[in-house]
């Protein structure tokens, strides 16, 4: 899995936090894929230089890239589940996943050849 997270302040709107994950997990996976995915997400929001944990409203822009669902409920809920700082241990991209006051866009993009 890789992951790049950007944390935009826009002045008279909701601060953007945007996600570009790659081979991203849904959310029916065990506890410890969960797990295993916030401890990625963790680490690039330190590598960008975010302050974690955001305690403040954010809008969410996340692209999927070649996901391990087709589903973007699945994949969406993965990603409340892996940000959020009331569920699981140790530090969390947000204090509470209803920080998230907007999701901007999701989107889910599979740059190789189809697979059976």
């Amino acid at each position: 899995m890789r992951t790049i997270i950007e944390f935009l302040e826009r002045p008279g709107d909701l601060p953007l936090l945007r996600f570009y994950i790659h081979d991203a997990p849904h959310r029916r996976q065990h506890y410890r894929v969960i797990d295993a995915y916030r401890q990625e997400l963790v680490a690039a929001a330190k590598a960008a230089g975010i302050s974690i944990p955001i305690t403040k409203p954010v809008a969410l822009s996340a692209l999927f890239i070649d996901p391990c669902s087709c589903d973007l409920d699945n994949l969406i809920t993965a990603l409340f589940r892996a940000i959020d700082g009331k569920t699981h241990k140790g530090p969390s991209i947000l204090a509470d996943d209803s920080l998230v006051y907007s999701v901007e866009r999701t989107s889910k993009f599979y740059p190789g050849p189809p697979r059976k």
